[in-house]
């Protein structure tokens, strides 16, 4: 790792990061140090937020990661009332999508193709059709 001049360590050398899902050869995220503030952790992921095509995984991974780097984020720059309510308003939304997508892969985890293919009278390859009788 290497240090700054104030003693932090710079970004993407930290113990930290993100692998991709889809492809874990790659970061998501890439690392960031461990010592960091509320606002260089916004800064940092801001920077690598999947797009809309990304995989459920994709972005349960990265809100998971995102609500851990906030959780463990430096506040002593939030010194106002008004920043500290900025934050916890901010986590909430963090642990929001979080939960959206645990729902979304939930979902897609336990979708019976089969039942689906069946209930709206289709057979869309020939190995469904053999699932379905």
């Amino acid at each position: 790792m290497t240090p700054q001049r104030d003693g932090r360590t710079a970004f993407g050398q930290g113990p930290s990061g993100i692998r991709h899902p889809d492809r874990p050869d790659r970061w998501l995220v890439p690392p960031w140090p461990a010592t960091v503030t509320v606002h260089e952790v916004v800064r940092h992921f801001s920077r690598f937020q999947p797009r809309g095509t990304s995989s459920s995984q994709t972005h349960l991974a990265f809100y998971r990661g995102y609500a851990t780097a906030l959780t463990a984020a430096q506040t002593d720059d939030l010194r106002t009332k008004g920043a500290q309510r900025w934050f916890a308003e901010f986590c909430r939304c963090v642990d929001d999508c979080v939960t959206s997508a645990e729902a979304e892969v939930s979902a897609l985890q336990s979708f019976d193709q089969v039942a689906w293919v069946k209930a709206i009278g289709l057979t869309a390859t020939p190995e469904l059709s053999e699932k379905a009788s």
